[in-house]
């Protein structure tokens, strides 16, 4: 893990340096080339498999973003990508993470997340205001082999942080998704917030996304000039 604490946070400090180059430079090739190798190299080293899909998801998505097609699917999905992976937290912890469910290859892929995210669903300690204290983020479960830490950003932020956060996340993703005209800002927005699936982490560094959404957000409602009004 490059000498950092597990594989996925090598991934989470590399996902973001390398969308930022590829936001730059997606017009060179040898640049592309080079983010591509390094992309590999870093997922293959870490083993951090989810940063190594996005990262070639995402060259995928650059190399193509003068499409039509492209254009109009990242648009549709800017606004919603919070929400959607909301959704896809619960499909993946109800069909995946139930123990009756277990053991199955989506748990086992995912190393054990299903099963946390399964947990909370159960409990419904997601169902709060203000957020609670979670009973299973120190606990180790042996049948799944693995920590019960709630690596998913939306679920984790209802469970810690309650609906009120979560909702005000909710708004800022899709005011953004609305307000933001740079295809390739919306772009990765929808990529990292894929990230988001398997991490919590884009409370702390990881989204730039987030960082855009409040600034158009309150440029929005605030009229305000801004120095992006072209993006």
């Amino acid at each position: 893990a490059f000498g950092l604490r597990n594989p996925n946070v090598a991934g989470r400090f590399f996902v973001p340096i390398a969308l930022c180059l590829l936001y730059l430079y997606y017009r060179k090739p040898p640049v592309v080339l080079a983010i591509t190798i390094a992309s590999i190299i870093v997922g293959y080293t870490t083993g951090s498999t989810m940063s190594l899909f996005v990262l070639l998801l995402s060259i995928l998505v650059f190399v193509f973003i003068d499409n039509k097609f492209t254009k109009k699917v990242i648009r549709k999905l800017a606004p919603h990508s919070f929400l959607i992976i909301t959704a896809s937290a619960f499909v993946i912890g109800i069909l995946f993470g139930y123990k009756e469910t277990l053991p199955n290859e989506v748990n086992t892929a995912l190393t054990g997340r299903p099963y946390a995210y399964g947990l909370r669903i159960e409990n419904g300690s997601y169902i709060n205001l203000f957020g609670n204290n979670d009973a299973y983020s120190t606990m180790h479960n042996d049948e799944v082999n693995s920590t019960l830490a709630l690596d998913n950003m939306p679920l984790y932020t209802m469970v810690f942080y309650g609906l009120i956060v979560y909702v005000m996340y909710l708004f800022l993703y899709y005011k953004a998704g609305k307000i933001i005209k740079d295809d390739m800002i919306l772009a990765i927005g929808v990529l990292l917030s894929i990230v988001m699936l398997t991490e919590k982490n884009g409370l702390v560094i990881d989204n730039i996304y987030i960082i855009f959404a409040v600034k158009y957000v309150f440029n929005f409602y605030f009229n305000q000039e801004s120095s992006y009004e072209k993006i």
